[in-house]
């Protein structure tokens, strides 16, 4: 029920043009502000910067993966710098073998959420970020422990 209801609220959405649309609350989107508030800034900054500063922007959600042309770039870049010539004919890091996430804490609690069960310890190399904690164990219950280097 929850499903449908989404899905019906999300094809009948509010804007200037239907008020009588649904608010949705559940998505962290806002649409409402764009064409009011946000384009017109960014227009102002496209004049300021130049022809480039929004290319291909996309200004809502897109590929969970991150964009296409980050990853392909990520990708040139790793085969470039990182594989040796001599094993590129039979290795290349292709963009599709790549996920881009918003900050490293998103890759840490994916990572333990894909790669963990509840109970699993994570090795951490100590000092870390100590936000890393509540990244392990809120959804994925991955328990940390500081490895403290030596100098």
């Amino acid at each position: 029920r929850t499903w449908k209801n989404f899905f019906e609220a999300s094809s009948n959405q509010y804007s200037h043009d239907n008020p009588e649309g649904w608010v949705l609350l559940t998505v962290a989107e806002n649409k409402l502000t764009y064409e009011d508030i946000i384009k017109p800034k960014l227009k102002e900054a496209h004049k300021q910067f130049g022809e480039r500063a929004l290319e291909d922007f996309e200004p809502f959600y897109n590929d969970m993966k991150g964009r296409e042309k980050l990853r392909r770039s990520i990708a040139a870049y790793l085969n470039k710098h990182f594989i040796s010539s001599q094993y590129r004919s039979s290795f290349e890091v292709g963009f599709e073998n790549i996920v881009c996430s918003t900050g490293c804490g998103c890759l840490v609690n994916t990572l333990a959420w894909c790669l963990g069960e509840p109970g699993n310890s994570c090795i951490i190399p100590a000092p870390y970020y100590p936000a890393f904690d509540n990244d392990l164990t809120v959804m994925s219950n991955i328990i940390p422990v500081s490895a403290f280097l030596q100098e």
